[in-house]
């Protein structure tokens, strides 16, 4: 596995050598990496609460979150949930249940936040536009998306879905909130067979769960809007192109069909495809089948999406012209730091561990 050799299993990429992931830590040692774990984990936390006056977000900002909240409720809860995390991690769930067990943690950290209120202006605009599909149906949506029912610099997806849900199920919130956190349970879950494929099952299993580590991405999750939806359709993507390269037949199709989808959540997903795809062809680049594959996925999307875009041209010029003469500057003077981002927003943690992966891959000639 360390000289980079690899099999098609069963259609999943794996090392051929799996000795060294396969044995976890025991006894001595493994009790000493727990308690490091809770101790850092202690320390990090009240570090951070410590200096929540310098979290500059905007929305849910620690220094307004954690206000009124005494530093006794917050160790009580800390140390509960590290108990709990360190006499889990003693026991492995088996390989067919882990699924299942992600799917249902992931519904279980995003519920708490359903009871919060829409606080982004954009809500407003999809479910205005999910209304007009509901109220006169998807040929109208389809005719009149970014004439009469105007479309700022969304792209159609994501509202088309929406408005179907609203459709048929009604005018409720809650509909919404179980299609959005469905989603997002389902990209932990491809999360984890992204992981197993590339690497292997319990790499896969602690990526999956590192995304449970984001506390601003759970926040995100109940909220009518469309970055969870792209979240999922570019996971599925890449999940998708993975096995098409591997596997080929049917794979190929459902991989176009996810690649259009994704490229029609968000104008955002268009670079994260590319770089996708490019990771992908870079890593199987001596092997010609996969590249045939690659090349079909290309082209099937590529016509998709360039359908879309000559049949809606005046709108997307519109949209381009206004991305770039408007949110552009006007993300340029966004005055939100990076530490906010990367300590704060997310755990800290997480950063550490994706700039460690960054020198891992690099000793490892790993371009995965």
């Amino acid at each position: 596995a360390r000289q980079g050799h690899m099999l098609v299993r069963d259609g999943i990429l794996m090392p051929q050598t799996m000795g060294d992931f396969a044995q976890a830590p025991a006894g001595r040692d493994e009790a000493v990496r727990a308690a490091l774990v809770v101790v850092v984990a202690l320390a990090t936390f009240f570090t951070l609460w410590q200096f929540r006056a310098y979290d500059d977000n905007r929305l849910v900002s620690w220094s307004w979150a954690l206000a009124d909240t005494g530093a006794f409720e917050l160790l009580s809860l800390l140390v509960l949930a590290l108990a709990v995390a360190a006499i889990l991690s003693r026991r492995q769930p088996p390989v067919r249940a882990t699924p299942i067990i992600l799917f249902v943690l992931a519904w279980l950290a995003a519920l708490p936040f359903w009871s919060g209120p829409e606080p982004i202006v954009d809500s407003a605009r999809y479910f205005t536009q999910a209304k007009h599909l509901a109220l006169d149906g998807p040929a109208y949506f389809a005719a009149q998306w970014g004439r009469e029912i105007a479309a700022w610099t969304d792209l159609p997806l994501v509202p088309f879905l929406y408005g179907v849900i609203l459709s048929l199920f009604g005018e409720e919130r809650v509909y919404l909130q179980a299609f959005t956190t469905l989603l997002f349970a389902v990209t932990v879950v491809l999360t984890y067979m992204i992981g197993r494929a590339l690497w292997h099952e319990r790499l896969g299993r602690h990526g999956a769960l590192l995304l449970l580590a984001m506390p601003y991405l759970l926040t995100q999750v109940p909220l009518t809007l469309v970055d969870v939806p792209t979240m999922f359709f570019v996971t599925a993507a890449v999940y998708a192109l993975i096995q098409a390269l591997a596997r080929g037949g049917a794979w190929i199709p459902v991989a176009v069909a996810l690649v259009t989808a994704a490229a029609l959540t968000k104008y955002s997903a268009w670079p994260m495809l590319a770089a996708a795809l490019a990771a992908i062809l870079l890593i199987q680049r001596r092997q010609p089948a996969m590249v045939v594959r690659a090349g079909a996925v290309i082209a099937g999307g590529g016509l998709a999406l360039g359908i879309y875009i000559v049949a809606a041209q005046d709108v997307v010029a519109a949209q381009l012209a206004l991305l770039h003469d408007y949110q552009a500057p006007g993300l340029g003077r966004w005055r939100e730091s990076l530490a906010s981002t990367f300590l704060f927003q997310i755990h800290p943690f997480v950063t550490v561990a994706a700039l460690l992966s960054l020198f891992v891959a690099w000793r490892r000639r790993d371009l995965r």
